[in-house]
C-alpha cells in the first residue's frame, strides 16, 4: 500500500465517479482504476462497488474511507509544516566568527556558498568571543566559528573541527630570546607579557593566564589589549612579549619584524596549549541552511598546523 493508492481511492469515494476523480488527479482513468484494483487486491477486500452507471463505497470501504482521509490530512499537514519551517529559515543564515582565524577560509567560503546558494541570505558578523557564544545560545545566530575549549563547556552544541592550532610565543626579531629554538615558559619568569584582554578574547585569554600561572609567572607582569592590532604594535616596538594562536601570525607580521617561538611542552601545559579551531551550531537546530553551509566548509582544504613535539 503506497500513499498514491490512497490518495487516488479517496479522490473516487469523494466524486463517487472514476471519471471525474481522475481529471481532478491529471491522470487517466486507467490508471486511477489500477491503482484502486491493486489496493483491493493487496488488502483482500472490495472498497468500491461499481458498474458502468454508479460507484458506491462498500461497508468495509466506509470504515477504509475514514482512516485514509486522515491519512491524507496529516501527510498535507506534515508537508506544510516542512514547508513553513522552510519558507522561515533556508532563505537566512546568520554567522558570526571572531577573526582573524576565520580569515584563512572565510572568504572562500562565503564565496562559493553565494555562488551555489544564492537564495540563501547569508549574514556575517564578526564579534569578541563572549558576546559571540552568547548570541549563538540565545538564537541571534545561526552558526559561529570558535575555538573547541569554548563549546565543550555546552553539550547543548555541536562542534565540527576545521583544523587543530597551538598558542606559541610572539616576539620581536631583536629580543633576547629570538634566537631560541624554543622556550621554556617558566624561564620568562622577568619578562614582561602583554595578552588580549578577558573582554575581547575570555576563554583564550583564562587559558593563557592558568598556562602563565602553571609555568610560575606572575600575573602582576601581564598586561592586556583589547585588540591585535594594538597588542602586536607593542611586540614589533618591543616593549614585551605574547602568547598567541600560531595561526595567526601570517596575517600580522607583513613587515617581518616579529618571530614566533614553540613553547616546551610537558605534560602539565599540553592540554592548555592546544586546541582546535572549529564551526559549532546547536544540536536542535531547524535552518537547513547550517548542514549546506558546513558541506561546503568541509569540502574546502584548510592546512592544519603541526604541533612542535619537545
Amino acid at each position: 500500500m503506497d500513499i498514491i493508492q490512497i490518495r487516488y481511492f479517496v479522490e473516487v469515494a469523494n466524486e463517487l465517479n472514476f471519471t471525474s476523480a481522475s481529471k481532478k488527479l491529471f491522470v487517466s482513468q486507467a490508471a486511477v482504476s489500477k491503482k484502486i484494483a491493486s489496493l483491493e487486491d493487496e488488502l483482500g477486500v472490495v472498497l468500491l462497488e461499481r458498474n458502468k452507471r454508479t460507484v458506491k463505497l462498500t461497508s468495509v470501504g466506509e470504515t477504509f474511507y475514514k482512516d485514509a482521509v486522515e491519512i491524507i490530512n496529516k501527510m498535507e499537514e506534515m508537508t506544510k509544516k516542512i514547508q513553513n519551517i522552510r519558507s522561515s529559515y533556508n532563505k537566512t543564515l546568520r554567522l558570526g566568527y571572531l577573526g582573524p582565524a576565520e580569515y584563512r577560509f572565510l572568504p572562500s567560503l562565503l564565496q562559493i556558498f553565494n555562488e551555489k546558494h544564492p537564495d540563501i541570505n547569508l549574514f556575517s558578523k564578526q564579534y569578541y568571543q563572549g558576546p559571540l557564544i552568547n548570541s549563538l545560545i540565545n538564537g541571534h545566530l545561526d552558526v559561529i566559528f570558535s575555538l573547541s575549549m569554548v563549546i565543550e563547556k555546552y553539550p547543548n552544541l555541536a562542534f565540527q573541527k576545521i583544523y587543530s592550532d597551538f598558542f606559541v610565543i610572539y616576539c620581536h626579531k631583536n629580543h633576547r630570546i629570538s634566537s631560541n629554538s624554543f622556550v621554556n615558559l617558566s624561564e620568562l619568569k622577568n619578562e614582561s607579557f602583554i595578552i588580549l584582554s578577558k573582554e575581547s578574547a575570555s576563554y583564550a585569554h583564562n587559558s593563557i593566564i592558568k598556562l602563565c600561572n602553571e609555568s610560575g609567572i606572575d600575573s602582576a607582569t601581564i598586561s592586556e589589549s583589547d585588540n591585535f592590532e594594538h597588542l602586536l604594535m607593542m611586540v614589533k616596538s618591543n616593549k614585551g612579549i605574547s602568547i598567541l594562536p600560531n595561526s595567526l601570525f601570517n596575517y600580522f607580521n607583513h613587515d617581518n619584524q616579529i618571530i614566533t617561538l614553540p613553547i616546551k611542552v610537558d605534560s602539565v601545559i599540553n592540554d592548555l596549549l592546544n586546541f582546535d579551531v572549529g564551526v559549532s551550531w546547536e544540536k536542535n537546530h531547524k535552518n537547513p541552511a547550517i548542514e549546506l553551509l558546513i558541506n561546503e566548509l568541509m569540502k574546502i582544504t584548510i592546512k592544519s598546523y603541526d604541533v612542535y613535539n619537545f
